[in-house]
């Protein structure tokens, strides 16, 4: 390599790994395939509950579709946990994989995706609050049940936040995206996924996430999916990394 070469190369080649990072690297691969596996239940669950009838009006009929539906609900919740807990490892392992290429902007982008993920995970108790709500609502205390539904209510506000959760993440997998199309690593494949992630977030925002019919409710959760597929492209590139032991940092 001419010293022209190297001076214009985004990274910088190392012979071999560093043995302090290689095992969150490769913790970061494997807890990526499991946020796929959640972030299937976080997408696919609230569509099943979409498909169920629901014919009633007012907040208290949807505190018993709740209560009817507590299983759903519960599972929904829990793979929107998991998949926000799972996602960080990958993130800070894409972080020291990245930081070679400009550590300034790997930072932005990391800290900014683990943001999304710290405000999903202050709101999911919430959630769950919403579900016991329900039940307690449909357990035959009259006081109980108008606390219940005073809870209930205030409960909607994690909606909100979530929405501005999502945008976080969008933005910080949108860096890391760009980032990876500049290194060895992890090549454009995951870079381009995370690309697909990002223009389909928008158009969901935009489009699918204001329609009222069945079909677009589901279009809206598809792209908790994309950010999994974008995860599973990651994942691997980064146990590569951890597995290998020579590789260009």
């Amino acid at each position: 390599m001419s010293s022209a070469e190297k001076q214009t190369s985004p990274e910088v080649m190392s012979p071999t790994l560093d043995d302090s990072w290689a095992s969150l690297y490769k913790l970061g691969g494997i807890s990526a395939v499991l946020s796929v596996i959640f972030s299937l239940v976080w997408a696919v669950t609230p569509m099943y509950l979409n498909s169920l009838p629901y014919n009633g009006t007012g907040f208290e009929y949807f505190l018993t579709f709740v209560w009817q539906q507590s299983t759903a609900y519960n599972l929904w919740y829990s793979g929107e946990f998991l998949t926000v807990v799972f996602a960080v490892p990958l993130v800070l392992a894409l972080y020291f994989v990245l930081r070679r290429v400009d550590k300034g902007v790997a930072l932005i982008g990391a800290s900014t995706s683990i943001l999304g993920g710290l405000v999903y995970l202050s709101n999911v108790g919430t959630h769950f609050d919403l579900v016991q709500d329900a039940v307690t609502y449909n357990g035959g205390c009259t006081v109980c049940a108008q606390q219940a539904v005073t809870g209930a209510i205030a409960s909607n506000s994690a909606s909100s936040s979530d929405s501005i959760a999502g945008y976080l993440v969008l933005a910080g997998v949108l860096i890391l995206s760009l980032m990876m199309f500049k290194s060895r690593v992890t090549g454009k494949v995951p870079g381009s996924l995370g690309l697909v992630f990002a223009a389909y977030s928008v158009l969901s925002a935009a489009v699918f996430a204001p329609g009222s019919s069945t079909l677009y409710y589901d279009l809206s959760q598809l792209p908790v999916v994309f950010f999994g597929v974008w995860a599973l492209a990651s994942g691997v590139k980064v146990y590569g990394a951890g597995s290998s032991k020579a590789h260009p940092q």
